[in-house]
């Protein structure tokens, strides 16, 4: 019973860590890429370069989760994504950030699918909904302190020393990590084929993969095109840095509290009602960058998203076996990685053609989340 509470801790503690780094960045890759001189369509990119080698990545890291166990990915994972950011630290040109972001998107493939199918295969079904709530609110804790602690550490001793630091608590993570945590899957039949297509295939799995997209495609937009208006606007790092954490505060408290415990089990409207809540926040962020209108749509953003992430990593647990579940988790976070590359790259576009001046990529991304909310209807009409 002691070692399993010390494993459940291992296991919240290293998910805790590997979304740090992303969320440390959120108030900083565009303005961190704007001072290295890169235009509005190349700060899209940079911002979404990450998640298209991370969507790449995901797909080749279901075969050595299925293959080779969850222990060493999580292990090797964690360095490689320390290492990148310690680099970040080091550029100096877009054309270089370009390339180091390239690489910490191969971290993120190896170690996230890693994490959530350890989480799978570790809480046992009948608990997993209000486990993945309370996995979701650790993330969002992450998101609360990393992105104003950030942008406070950005403005205090530059962009530099919020690479370092995040570094540094990778590589410790690693070595705990390697020291202390249990294998929970060994694969018996050496013989298998690597099930990706099929996996990609499966219908029961499909509404979730694009429940997944639509939800990073949004985050992908507030990502490359909010701190760009607030800092044009003349706002700090650090009040970008707020807006991010009033998001992480929402999604945190929905995981966690009543509305979590609540939709547990009840899936597919959990999803519905919060594609509605982000698409609502979509719909206002552009009306007024007032400091109050910005943190009511990232409260009401973070709803929708607290709403959403626990919801579709239970849904993928719950129907997989362990001999499946590092590749369906692999396939998952691909299509959640393509929505972080087109989100930023369609938002950048948008600004560079002077369309911005017909529909904002806020407005756009809102009309995405319409078309998933569509694709989820037949699932609500069943039951599911």
């Amino acid at each position: 019973m002691v070692r399993t509470k010390f494993t459940t801790l291992l296991v919240f503690i290293i998910i805790l860590v590997s979304f740090l780094d992303n969320f440390a960045q959120l108030p900083l890759i565009a303005p961190f890429a704007r001072s290295l001189g890169a235009t509005p369509f190349l700060t899209g990119v940079l911002v979404a370069v990450y998640s298209l080698t991370n969507m790449f990545g995901n797909l080749v890291s279901g075969f050595f989760l299925d293959s080779f166990g969850r222990k060493a990915p999580v292990f090797g994972g964690l360095l490689l994504a320390g290492f990148s950011v310690f680099l970040y630290s080091l550029v100096r040109s877009p054309e270089t950030l370009i390339l180091v972001r390239g690489l910490h998107g191969l971290g993120g493939a190896i170690l996230v699918p890693a994490v959530f199918t350890l989480a799978g295969d570790h809480f046992p079904r009948k608990r997993r909904g209000q486990q993945m709530g309370f996995i979701g609110a650790t993330i969002a804790f992450s998101a609360i302190v990393a992105p104003p602690l950030s942008g406070i550490i950005r403005d205090s001793y530059g962009f530099g020393a919020v690479f370092r630091s995040v570094s540094a608590l990778f590589f410790v993570t690693a070595l705990v990590s390697s020291a202390f945590l249990e294998e929970t899957y060994v694969r018996a039949d050496k013989s298998r084929q690597f099930p990706l297509l099929a996996m990609v295939k499966r219908h029961d799995l499909r509404p979730i993969y694009a429940s997944g997209f639509v939800l990073t495609l949004t985050l992908g937009t507030i990502t490359y095109y909010l701190p760009v208006l607030l800092e044009s606007a003349g706002y700090a790092s650090s009040t970008t840095g707020m807006a991010f954490g009033i998001f992480a505060l929402s999604a945190a408290l929905t995981m966690a509290g009543p509305p979590g415990k609540y939709f547990a089990n009840r899936r597919f409207s959990a999803i519905a009602l919060g594609l509605v809540l982000v698409a609502s926040a979509m719909v206002m962020l552009p009306l007024s960058l007032s400091l109050p209108l910005v943190g009511t749509c990232m409260w009401v953003y973070g709803a929708g998203f607290g709403l959403m992430f626990p919801a579709m990593n239970s849904e993928i647990a719950d129907k997989t076996q362990k001999s499946e579940r590092g590749t369906a988790f692999s396939v998952f976070y691909a299509f959640y990685s393509l929505g972080v590359v087109v989100g930023p790259t369609v938002g950048g576009l948008i600004v560079s053609t002077g369309l911005g001046r017909y529909i904002s990529p806020f407005h756009w991304s809102a009309l995405v989340c319409g078309a998933g909310l569509l694709l989820l209807l037949p699932h609500l009409r069943s039951g599911n």
